[in-house]
């Protein structure tokens, strides 16, 4: 047992750091609700969030120490909906009540300009590379 090299503590681990020691926060209701009120508005062709006119989620991640995935997720309403229903815009709320009826005809909606977002890669979209 004397040939045994010490490893520093630091090193003895290959887990990371837990969110505690690296500062990171938990997102709470409050939280989301200034998140989602600093979403820029979404361009209407694509649905995509034009980040010329308003933060990144990069931008807003670090400043409340969280990943940008969390961001993405409160401002696409895939978590704390109870919590920013009340700024939801009338379309939002439209598309809301209609993707969780299933319905994915827009020209059935009386709100024709109501973008239908599906998760993923859009269709068509391809690699700039292929991959291997």
């Amino acid at each position: 047992r004397e040939n045994m090299r010490q490893v520093s503590p630091a090193r003895s681990s290959t887990r990371s750091a837990s969110p505690e020691s690296r500062g990171s926060q938990h997102c709470g209701a409050k939280m989301a609700l200034q998140i989602y009120s600093m979403r820029p508005p979404r361009n209407p062709d694509d649905g995509q969030f034009d980040a010329a006119i308003g933060p990144s989620p990069a931008s807003v991640s670090r400043k409340f120490n969280i990943t940008s995935k969390v961001v993405r997720d409160i401002w696409n309403r895939r978590t704390w909906l109870d919590a920013t229903r009340p700024l939801w815009t009338d379309l939002e709320i439209e598309d809301h009540r209609r993707e969780n009826e299933g319905k994915g005809d827009r020209a059935a909606s009386p709100n024709a300009k109501a973008i239908i977002r599906r998760p993923g890669r859009p269709t068509g979209a391809k690699d700039s590379s292929p991959r291997r």
